[in-house]
């Protein structure tokens, strides 16, 4: 078992010059295979993070998410120890 941990940092949408907060649902993939799925919600200006416990290998892992539309929004996720 091995700990994963995501980061997010600006979720949120603008409308009419005021920040909100949205939706956003992610998978973290590692050799076609989806170690996470999960939806967050909310205002995250600054990084959040959240930690997981997945069966993983030491394989490239990479993240995918329904929110295209929010060009600043970003999701990384690493493999810790």
């Amino acid at each position: 078992m091995k700990k994963l941990k995501v980061t997010i940092a600006h979720l949120e949408e603008h409308r009419d010059g005021i920040v909100h907060g949205t939706k956003v649902t992610f998978q973290v993939i590692q050799n076609e295979k989806v170690l996470v799925r999960d939806s967050l919600s909310g205002k995250a200006s600054q990084p959040f993070t959240k930690t997981y416990d997945v069966t993983a290998s030491d394989a490239d892992i990479f993240v995918t998410h329904d929110r295209h539309d929010l060009k600043w929004l970003t999701i990384t996720a690493e493999l810790i120890e």
